[in-house]
């Protein structure tokens, strides 16, 4: 039996649990916040795991040690977030010393779809046009 989508105020609270986790490098609570068979698609993925998104718990825990791998420092700061349908959106900034040089406050879009009250869905983006397309786009089946 299919949950009902949610993103009101208990999903964005998630959201900002993640950011907090992210920033702290704190890889279990992220976890506990993260579907199993989550699909992360960060930017960096591009760089960092051959253009391939990363899948569950084990992608997650691969990103993390590619993060401390390839950044010197890496803060995302979330300015607001809002709900659309069944999703967060999240605009932002985000800031770092990777090994191509600074980023200094880098506009920034997340996107996060939920499934069973988890995050299960997260994609980043840098151009509002692309995060507004994967808003349209229908949810991967399980």
């Amino acid at each position: 039996m299919n949950e009902a989508p949610w993103a009101g105020a208990e999903a964005k609270e998630l959201v900002m649990r993640l950011f907090d986790a992210f920033n702290r490098r704190d890889i279990e609570t992220a976890l506990s916040l993260l579907h199993p068979d989550v699909v992360f698609e960060p930017i960096s993925g591009i760089f960092l795991n051959a253009g391939e998104p990363y899948v569950g718990h084990d992608g997650i825990r691969l990103y993390f040690q590619h993060i401390s791998q390839g950044w010197r420092s890496l803060q995302v700061n979330p300015l607001q977030t809002r709900s659309a349908g069944a999703a967060v959106v999240a605009l932002g900034q985000v800031s770092g010393e990777g090994q191509g040089g600074p980023l200094v406050a880098a506009p920034t879009t997340w996107v996060f779809k939920f499934r069973e009250g988890l995050a299960a869905h997260i994609q980043i983006f840098s151009d509002e046009q692309l995060a507004r397309k994967a808003l349209e786009a229908r949810e991967p089946q399980p």
